[in-house]
């Protein structure tokens, strides 16, 4: 277990308040406010270190070389608008008897899932019409 930092702390606090999805960028011009020395390869590691901990999710944008970040740790999905890059949580689906299948199909144990649907939001839908 890593000893906690005022640094770490402050970026799983600005996460708490937030349902957003914020890149990591976002998230080191929020918490510089409060440590002008902090730089962005420090909130990159307390970043991997708090999803390492399973304290936040990464959420893999869908060009591959981006994340968001999310507080939310509760098993949910997300959609991704592949236009203006927006993030939204959707809880909808009981996946609890595909994961039973999978797991007894393949015989393996499914410790973690994360689904990401990708298209338009609303506001871009819009735009294109």
């Amino acid at each position: 277990m890593l000893k906690n930092s005022k640094q770490r702390e402050a970026v799983l606090e600005y996460l708490k308040g937030r349902t957003d999805h914020p890149t990591a960028e976002q998230i080191y011009d929020a918490v510089k406010k409060d440590f002008p020395r902090i730089s962005l390869g420090t909130v990159y590691r307390n970043l991997s270190v708090l999803s390492e901990q399973h304290l936040i999710q990464k959420i893999v944008c869908e060009n591959g070389d981006s994340y968001r970040f999310d507080y939310n740790m509760m098993p949910h999905s997300h959609f991704s608008c592949t236009k203006c890059g927006k993030i939204l949580d959707f809880q909808a689906f009981d996946r609890s008897t595909e994961v039973q299948e999978l797991e007894e199909k393949l015989h393996v144990r499914v410790s973690d899932e994360k689904t990401v649907y990708y298209g338009l939001c609303a506001e871009c839908a819009a735009e294109e019409k």
